[in-house]
């Protein structure tokens, strides 16, 4: 490898594109950038380009293919080709392909390792020693697992103890270092001059994340920069795929409601949205190209919003053919929630009440902030150096121009400065250099109250230990604690601060009234942090490790032995016969069909008994996973009946076989599709609402799923169309939402249109048993409101499930976030004034006034709060 030590490699591991750069030093003592050509296929053959598309298609025999060939196939096989894997890394997402599963980690490996092989073409060795280059805001999980990929490339990424290196850097950094090595050597026009220091805005806008930070440079005595790090924003998955996403639903809308498409199957709808996606990123472009071209002619920026790009497509589906003529000024206007032209300088006064984050200044916002914060005072920018592919665009250049109010800079080609910083940065630290990192966000815990006590604050220089001050246990007999942890800036726990770990620590020896509790907090490098506690007079210690991520987490900390067993769910076994699979599911099928034909009642009574029977015996038959993993693969082409059936059926299935939940999540999310709802016909929307529209919310509760945007779910709440279908949606939203949002459009239900769904949801929003738990001072006025009106309830459900509400948000047992004791007795002077005295509602009544007085219930007061608790 000697020859290889001259050469110092780094890799922009980039959501679109993947690159490489190599630099060396010259004869003159410069260091010399070059960005490799990469050998891959295209439709045509073997091209050479230093782009490789961040594509990787797998063929019929799953051999993954990556580069152009891969992004041509996604208008022909998108269900083969995976794209976009770097906004996945650090999450539990999963591709399936060819029922095979695919982790995101796994991908970027596959490039990696094609950029590595690359390399060894080139150079005669495969490469070792690399820089990779993350945005700036990724945090640990995602930064871990890009570590991981690269390991799976076969780079070297750990020192001899185990411990990860720490290869990884900023973009904005890398973009500064090749903008600094550039001006160096007169490649580019010395326009900043660092020989006094200069504070620098990087805004980096690339295909899937946004980073802005804010650095100081300087000219050192050895004529090298320094750079000093004053604020980074928050990770923001922002980039030109939300533009091209955008715009290709605004085409794919007009192009449906032109041609009258009412209905997509799954493989026609995705086939559909990546064509008009590739269609919006040649409009984004052609629009770029005219504008430059009107520039370079002289003509004026005031027509520019003119400018117009056409668009034709001959028989792009069903014999359809497209056009389209869309002007700069008809883009800006459908793009311009994330250009965000509300937001101005002066909004940094308001930025903790700001809560539309995803567009490109909020991020801008969030730096200068904490600039400030860690200089004590306004930060005056020098200078905005552009970086990344979409900065390339008039539209993003314009906008941060009119935010600053000064002309920006960019980086020589946008593409492949970041490749090339890389490289510089490897060189530098090869030749002994050390440069410092900053913890990106102020890490908090909440104590009582919802106040949340900063521990380390965002700009402090990493690695770095800290003790925090004791605080004091307030009543006897403590057996636990529980420890959230905040991210953000706000000294409680509302937006835009957010929850990103729990952890409890049990004790072996209860603690009392006037214990103390210390911790010593160390956040390493990696932005790992670890805390050391000691609890009580007896110094009972305990550890507890968390990554600085946006993922809440919620995990126990045993100190000796645990206070009280967890329950760990027994893996299904199932009991049932073994299923003929192919003759079952046709005989399904047909018998759906026969039910979607039939008008007559009671013959449709009978389907539906051998319908059911089936469903019973696929469930609990030896080979069930294999009839699930076919109504998977078949679902989209099913009949209307069998697809609510099959819907029904998936809920259950999630149950028992919890590793087939992220694929029946994604059929339970397409049902719900809000582009399919407003186009269907009101007779079939009408079924919908009856059928798998409703069981495919139901199963979205049933498998406990994540989503990614609750909004998808809560925007539903409301809407006349679906009113059928409220019931199940507001139910839904309290098992498993766990925004503050959504929490408020549950409250609203509450306050507007009470019913039995609204109270047990917000009920369940108020259970500390739940995984996501939010702070009770949230909740603490809505229990006094529904308090209030317990004496005027009329119906049996929706009183039931009022108790039910204010027993979770009022529970005052044991050391845990609690209302008050006033508002805890308000509430128990309103139960008295409950008119019905059912044994069904003294029943819970009675365990709703036992746990705001915080006794221990008896196992039969648990098991109806159990019961509560599982539904209604």
């Amino acid at each position: 490898m000697e020859f290889m030590r001259n050469y110092h490699l780094g890799i922009d591991l980039g959501t679109t594109n993947s690159l490489v750069s190599w630099s060396t030093e010259n004869h003159k003592g410069e260091i010399v950038t070059e960005v490799l050509n990469i050998d891959m296929p295209d439709i045509t053959g073997i091209v050479k380009s230093q782009l490789l598309p961040s594509y990787v298609f797998f063929d019929e025999k799953n051999r993954p293919i990556i580069g152009r060939k891969a992004k041509s196939m996604i208008s022909r096989q998108p269900d083969r080709v995976i794209k976009n894997a770097k906004s996945f890394m650090g999450s539990d997402k999963t591709f399936n392909i060819s029922e095979k599963e695919v982790s995101p980690v796994e991908v970027s490996a596959m490039i990696l390792k094609y950029i590595g092989k690359a390399v060894e073409k080139q150079f005669g060795e495969y490469p070792k020693d690399v820089v990779i280059t993350v945005p700036a805001s990724f945090d640990t999980d995602k930064r871990s697992a890009t570590l991981k990929a690269a390991e799976l490339a076969g780079f070297s990424v750990k020192e001899k103890d185990g411990s990860y290196k720490n290869i990884l850097l900023s973009e904005p950094r890398a973009a500064l270092y090749d903008y600094v090595n550039l001006q160096n050597k007169n490649e580019i026009p010395a326009t900043i001059d660092f020989k006094k220091p200069k504070n620098i805005v990087v805004f980096d806008l690339g295909g899937g994340t946004l980073d802005v930070s804010i650095h100081t440079l300087v000219y050192n005595n050895k004529g090298d920069i320094d750079i000093k790090d004053l604020g980074v924003s928050r990770y923001t998955e922002v980039g030109g795929v939300n533009f091209d996403k955008i715009i290709g639903s605004y085409l794919m809308s007009k192009f449906m409601e032109k041609n009258s498409i009412k209905k997509l199957d799954d493989y026609d709808r995705n086939y559909l949205k990546d064509s008009f996606q590739e269609f919006a990123e040649e409009i984004k472009l052609d629009l770029n190209d005219q504008i430059e071209s009107e520039k370079l002619f002289g003509f004026g920026d005031d027509n520019l919003d003119e400018v117009t790009s056409e668009i034709y497509k001959t028989s792009i589906f069903q014999g359809y053919n497209f056009s389209y003529f869309m002007s700069l000024k008809e883009y800006k206007e459908i793009v311009g929630e994330i250009l965000a032209e509300n937001l101005t300088m002066d909004s940094l006064e308001l930025l903790d009440e700001i809560r539309d984050t995803e567009n490109i200044i909020y991020p801008i916002l969030d730096s200068l902030k904490k600039a400030e914060e860690k200089i004590g005072g306004k930060v005056e920018i020098d200078a905005v150096i552009l970086n990344g592919g979409m900065t390339k665009f008039h539209l993003i250049q314009e906008r941060v121009e009119k935010f600053f109010g000064v002309k920006v800079h960019s980086v020589l080609d946008q593409d492949k400065s970041v490749a090339r910083g890389a490289s510089v940065y490897n060189y530098r630290i090869n030749n002994g250099e050390v440069f410092e990192k900053i913890q990106n966000d102020t890490i908090g815990l909440q104590r009582n109250g919802g106040i949340v006590h900063h521990l380390i604050s965002a700009g402090t220089v990493l690695p770095t230990k800290k003790t925090v001050a004791d605080f004091v246990i307030p009543q006897n007999s403590v057996s636990f604690i529980d420890l959230p942890f905040y991210l953000g800036r706000r000294e409680d726990i509302e937006l835009p601060n957010r929850k990103i770990a729990e952890r409890r620590v049990y004790f072996k020896e209860p603690l009392n009234r006037g214990d103390s509790v210390s911790m010593e907090i160390k956040v390493d490098e990696m932005g790992i942090m670890e805390i050391v506690g000691f609890a009580g007079r007896k110094k009972q210690e305990f550890t507890v490790k968390l990554s600085t991520d946006g993922n809440i987490e919620k995990e126990v900390t045993v100190v000796n032995e645990p206070v009280k067993e967890r329950v760990v769910p027994e893996k299904f076994v199932p009991t049932g016969e073994f299923i003929e699979i192919d003759r079952i599911f046709k005989e399904f099928i047909s018998l759906c069909s026969k039910y979607d034909k039939l008008r007559v009642d009671s013959q449709k009574s009978s389907i539906i008994q051998r319908v059911k029977k089936i469903e019973r015996d696929v469930l609990n038959g030896i080979n069930g996973k294999h009839f699930l993993e076919e109504l998977i693969k078949r679902y989209s082409s099913l009949n209307h009946f069998a697809k609510d059936r099959g819907a029904l059926l998936l809920g259950e299935f999630g149950k028992l076989y919890p590793e087939k939940k992220s694929e029946i999540q994604e059929i339970f999310e397409r049902n719900i599709d809000i582009m399919e709802i407003m186009l269907m016909p009101p007779d079939k929307l009408s079924k919908a609402v009856s059928g798998y529209l409703r069981f495919s919310i139901e199963g979205l509760r049933k498998i406990e799923a994540i989503l990614k945007d609750e909004e998808e779910l809560v925007r539903y709440i409301g809407n006349p169309l679906l009113k059928g279908v409220e019931h199940s949606l507001i139910m839904t939203a309290g098992s498993i939402c766990k925004d503050l949002s959504s929490l408020d459009v549950i409250k609203k239900c509450v306050d507007t249109a009470p019913s039995d769904a609204s109270y047990w949801a917000l009920g369940k929003f108020g259970s500390r048993e739940r995984k996501y738990v939010i702070s009770i001072d949230l909740l603490e006025n809505q229990a006094k409101k529904v308090a209030e009106r317990l004496g005027k309830i009329k119906g049996k459900e929706i009183l039931r499930s009022a108790i039910y509400s204010l027993t979770e948000i009022c529970d005052r047992r044991e050391a845990r976030d609690r209302v008050s004791k006033e508002t805890g007795d308000y509430v128990l002077s309103e139960l008295d004034k409950i008119v019905d005295r059912t044994p069904a509602i003294v029943k819970i009544s009675d365990v709703c006034r036992a746990v705001i007085k915080g006794e221990k219930l008896s196992e039969e007061q648990s098991k109806v709060l159990l019961d509560l608790r599982v539904l209604l």
